[in-house]
């Protein structure tokens, strides 16, 4: 198969819930391995500065660069191999998980999205928002936390319910780190629980597990000055053509991930215990 349909084929199973890096990121490389719910996964070398993210990884014995242009709303492919390259259009399928939002909405296509005004949850005064998305009947008021770029808690008109709660400050792997809880309720009562760790310098979600499996890490991270190469093509690359790609069917709602949520976790996933507002701590 031609690898750059296979690329292009491969990044349409990022996750939809990621949110680009913003220019207060600082930069940084990272090792990167992700762990899907379903099976498989992928790893990588991540290179970030601002609002631009460049991922090196290999489909089989491929190589692939994945360059993402946050302000200018693109994606370059390079392939080493055969010295070529082909630019497009970005979207949420692009994106790594972990990176901030200035808002819920941030990448969030097709929603209306409204904010609604501030509220005290615990002893944090946050945003909260409302969510419709097109073509479904269900919308979410969003509690969110304009400081850590993060979404504290989600209800969903159809009773489901994620909360996250702070539980520890501590060390992990040698970086400062915010130790979250997020825990989900659905409307039967089916209750799950996961987490992820919240790195303080960087300011975005560095590690995160699901209650059905899936998780992701970024490891041996190093904040250091950005170089342009990181972003460039290399002028001995030839533009090819994109491939053709099948229309892909619109998801079910309970199947999209929640607008904003930087933990990344698919909405409907059980999981345990409900903290109200103004009670998570």
């Amino acid at each position: 198969m031609d690898i750059h349909k296979i690329a292009f084929a491969a990044l349409i199973l990022l996750p939809l819930g990621s949110q680009h890096a913003t220019a207060e990121t600082p930069a940084f490389t990272a090792d990167f391995t992700q762990t899907r719910a379903w099976g498989g996964g992928q790893m990588g070398q991540v290179y970030v500065a601002g609002d631009k993210l460049r991922f090196e990884f290999r489909h089989g014995p491929k190589k692939i660069i994945q360059i993402v242009d946050g302000k200018a709303d693109t994606v370059t492919m390079l392939f080493p191999d055969q010295m070529t390259y082909m630019t497009r259009k970005g979207g949420a399928q692009d994106l790594l998980p972990g990176f901030r939002a200035q808002t819920p909405c941030t990448n969030a296509a097709n929603v209306k999205c409204n904010k609604l005004g501030t509220e005290k949850f615990g002893d944090d005064t946050v945003e909260t928002w409302r969510i419709v998305p097109q073509r479904s009947p269900i919308s979410v008021k969003v509690w969110w936390d304009s400081k850590r770029k993060m979404s504290l808690r989600q209800e969903f008109s159809d009773g489901r319910v994620a909360t996250a709660t702070k539980v520890a400050e501590t060390k992990s792997m040698g970086r400062d780190v915010e130790r979250w809880i997020t825990a989900y309720l659905l409307p039967n009562g089916q209750a799950g629980e996961g987490g992820f760790e919240f790195d303080k310098k960087l300011g975005m979600a560095t590690s995160e597990r699901q209650p059905n499996g899936a998780m992701y890490r970024y490891r041996n991270i190093r904040t250091t000055e950005s170089k342009a190469e990181w972003f460039q093509i290399p002028k001995d690359y030839k533009k090819a053509k994109p491939p053709k790609m099948p229309v892909m069917p619109v998801m079910p709602m309970r199947q999209h991930r929640a607008p904003g949520n930087p933990m990344g976790n698919p909405i409907g996933n059980p999981v345990r215990n409900q903290t109200k507002p103004g009670a998570a701590k």
